[in-house]
């Protein structure tokens, strides 16, 4: 790797990469932000940078101390089927290189993994320090929808009983009408709702406030259970 501001060296002969892909492999220091569209090698480049800092003369790394971060468990399967074909060719290289053997040896330990897998490892490792049930586990999404719906019912009846008939939220309801009018109001809340007022325990704010929030985002969300846009029932 070279230092920041440094000439950039020669492409090896024969190389496939473009200018702009060579500038990003070989370049140095601790922060870098490539940005290009699908399909223009970035997962290629950043396979090469990491095994060019594995493969390091001067400062070698080993592969369970990186971070490789990707969006879908897809994504981090096949990033690391890459850098192993690349240690495997990079070995068959140098043969003799105990260092790649042992990167190898420890690609099934690498943390390349997607985000949200990576945070799950930490607070499983550190569930104790933070006073979380070590045995917690992520809940189903029909499991998650059930616990919404019940903290929401928990919620409208909170507020109708701090507000009254004549509140915020007994005047949203008659938009609605007819029977399922609460079925229906508790629909939009989630689209119409910022998050923190729907968490139990944090104040609700006024009703004025939570509906004037709504009418930006009326053109943008559809209601389900098919009850019609946001803004025949919101605004």
């Amino acid at each position: 790797m070279r230092k920041p501001g440094m000439p950039i060296p020669p492409k090896p002969e024969g190389s496939r990469w473009t200018d702009e892909q060579w500038a990003a492999i070989t370049e140095g220091g601790a922060h870098l932000l490539v940005s290009a569209a699908a399909g223009s090698g970035k997962t290629a480049v950043l396979v090469e940078r990491i095994i060019r800092r594995v493969a390091d003369a001067e400062r070698p790394l080993d592969m369970n101390a990186l971070l490789v971060a990707t969006f879908t468990n897809a994504a981090a399967a096949e990033m690391k089927e890459r850098i192993r074909r690349a240690l495997e060719d990079a070995l068959e290289r140098s043969p003799d290189s105990r260092h790649l053997e042992r990167q190898l040896a420890l690609l099934p330990q690498a943390a390349i993994t997607t985000l949200h897998s990576f945070c799950l490892e930490v607070v499983r490792r550190y569930a104790t320090l933070i006073g979380l049930d070590p045995g917690f586990r992520i809940a189903g999404e029909t499991e998650a929808e059930l616990l919404r719906i019940d903290t929401l019912d928990e919620l409208f009846e909170r507020t109708y009983e701090a507000q009254g008939e004549n509140g915020a939220l007994a005047r949203l309801a008659e938009l609605f009408g007819g029977g399922g009018a609460t079925r229906r109001c508790r629909s939009s809340f989630w689209i119409c709702t910022p998050l923190p007022a729907a968490i139990p325990g944090r104040p609700i704010g006024s009703g004025r406030w939570r509906l004037s929030s709504a009418k930006p985002m009326r053109r943008h969300s559809p209601v389900p259970y098919g009850c019609g846009p946001c803004s025949a029932t919101c605004g």
